[in-house]
């Protein structure tokens, strides 16, 4: 499998879900890695922001309205692992962990954007 294909892009994006998956509906250690306040809502956005960067490297960047499908596929995944969480009984869901998913859709859209357009342009620079 070569580096940036689709089909290693794929594997990648599956691993992700894998661990996105696992992280999310496991059960939490009895240390909570909440010592700092606020930090889960901090791990939810790197979470959920790099599922969209995976998203846009996979190729769902053609078109603007793509990325805002994505934004809504993220966020709407993140508000999905909450109901899910709120039926298990070892977890509880929290609508501020939905809204910093959310946040991390689009911060993670936002991001990959502006490095592709940035990379793009250095790229085009440089074949002149």
């Amino acid at each position: 499998m070569v580096i940036g294909s689709k089909n290693f892009r794929r594997a990648v994006l599956a691993v992700y879900l894998v661990v996105l998956l696992t992280a999310t509906l496991s059960p939490l250690p009895s240390t909570s890695y909440d010592v700092v306040r606020g930090v889960d809502k901090l791990v939810h956005v790197v979470l959920f922001g790099g599922l969209s960067i995976l998203l846009y490297w996979l190729g769902f960047s053609s078109m603007r309205m793509m990325v805002g499908i994505g934004v809504v596929a993220v966020s709407g995944f993140a508000g999905f692992i909450e109901l899910i969480q709120g039926l298990l009984p070892y977890r509880s869901a929290d609508r501020m962990d939905f809204l910093a998913g959310a946040v991390g859709a689009l911060l993670g859209l936002g991001l990959a954007s502006i490095v592709d357009r940035i990379w793009n342009s250095v790229v085009a620079s440089q074949e002149r």
